[in-house]
């Protein structure tokens, strides 16, 4: 009977230890799952990150784009004052050219 008793309570502790591994097997399996969600979301946020990094990028390479055109206008403007301012001076010249040789 003693025997028995012996072997049951041994049969017992087997099966808690084995409760106890399956537990421990679920819980670091549980854990994995949580770490590969967690690597998963860091990535998305690096992504996002990285996104926002090159709108930024964009619209400074679009506002470079614009101040450069505006420039461009203005020297452009500038070049048709200048030519005109030139074509006065060469009209008066002519003018004058006319009334002396009158």
């Amino acid at each position: 009977v003693v025997r028995l008793v012996v072997q049951f309570e041994f049969v017992v502790q087997l099966v808690v230890v084995q409760l106890v591994v399956v537990q421990l097997i679920v819980v670091v399996q549980f854990e994995l799952v949580v770490v590969r969600l967690v690597v998963q979301l860091i990535v998305v946020v690096v992504r996002l990150i990285v996104v926002v990094q090159l709108i930024g990028v964009v619209r400074l390479v679009v506002r470079l784009i614009v101040v450069q055109l505006v420039v461009q206008l203005v020297v452009v403007q500038l070049v048709v004052q200048l030519v005109v301012v030139q074509l006065i001076v060469v009209v008066r010249l002519i003018v004058v050219v006319q009334l002396i040789v009158v």
